[in-house]
């Protein structure tokens, strides 16, 4: 099995950066058609993140013999359930999440399944059989924490992540950038404990604005649904990361976007290495 996900993932990084123009000389070593299956969040295909990521997988294989299944779940208390469901079958190369919440689920029931093999896209975290595509998250938390600091009245950010463990690239770029456009700035911080807790992201928003924080920036996937409650109803600002970009133009100072397309299809650069790729 993991031959073969090595030569499945190499199959991946062959198609994309030679390209083939030639269904006739598209045959892997094996003969064999790729089953491939990819779980989104609860937004679907249509989101421009699950739209990059399908789209990415669908190119990179169009001229070669694989099957791809998309399943969304119908809410994130479902995501585990999903995710079980197709370890379960065993049936499938590879499977496929991008959502830190997915993600999360597939690990929780992988030790079920430990020969299926994971792919991960912008969450760290591997096993045995996994892959995971990392970005250089400080570099844009760093321009976020700088806008902050730039916007604030008072002096006080809020930084809101999911775990205080998880996530620390975003959480030390945006105080470095802070830092560095506002010495005198102070960063709060608090976690959600959770990546899809709406409420506790509301709770949380309001401790914060009791502490004078004016411009937040969210770390805490669909937690941030709260925060942006809480944001606009008392008329502040929020920087999005790219766990969650949905904030509506009244309240969004910023965000950061991530073309999740290309570092997609270069999934395959640590075929045999022990680490994370960081793009």
């Amino acid at each position: 099995m993991k031959k073969i996900f090595s030569i499945l993932i190499a199959f991946f990084f062959l198609l994309t950066v030679v390209g083939c123009t030639s269904k006739a000389d598209s045959t892997d070593p094996n003969n064999k058609k790729f089953k491939i299956a990819y779980i989104s969040d609860t937004y679907g295909e249509e989101d421009v993140k699950n739209k990059e990521i399908i789209d990415g997988v669908n190119e990179s294989f169009k001229n070669y013999d694989f099957s791809f299944d998309i399943k969304v779940p119908k809410s994130s208390e479902n995501y585990e359930t999903v995710a079980n469901g197709l370890l379960s079958s065993t049936k499938y190369d590879l499977v496929l999440a991008n959502s830190p919440a997915v993600c999360s689920s597939l690990l929780a029931v992988h030790s079920d399944y430990p020969t299926s093999n994971l792919g991960f896209i912008g969450y760290g975290d591997e096993t045995n059989n996994s892959m995971s595509i990392t970005f250089k998250n400080e570099e844009g938390a760093f321009l976020s924490g700088y806008l902050a600091a730039k916007s604030t009245k008072t002096n006080v950010l809020g930084y809101i992540g999911a775990y205080e463990n998880k996530n620390q690239d975003y959480e030390y770029g945006f105080m470095s950038g802070a830092k560095a456009a506002n010495a005198n700035v102070k960063v709060e911080k608090a976690f959600t404990n959770s990546y899809i807790d709406a409420q506790a992201g509301s709770k949380i928003a309001e401790e914060l604005v009791s502490k004078k924080a004016d411009v937040f920036f969210t770390v805490c996937g669909a937690g941030a649904i709260g925060v942006d409650n809480v944001i606009r109803e008392k008329g502040l600002k929020v920087i999005d990361s790219d766990l969650y970009n949905k904030s509506d133009n009244e309240i969004k100072l910023g965000e950061i976007y991530k073309i999740i397309k290309m570092p997609l299809c270069l999934y395959v650069i640590r075929l045999y290495s022990n680490h994370s790729i960081k793009m």
